[in-house]
């Protein structure tokens, strides 16, 4: 289950999540 205040994190640290998941998908991809 996913902590409801996990999504309170600040904009910069979600977009720095994503960013490493976006990557470990890329790197799946290639």
């Amino acid at each position: 289950a996913v902590n409801r205040a996990a999504w309170k994190t600040r904009p910069d640290e979600i977009g720095h999540w994503i960013a490493k998941f976006r990557e470990a998908v890329d790197g799946d991809a290639a």
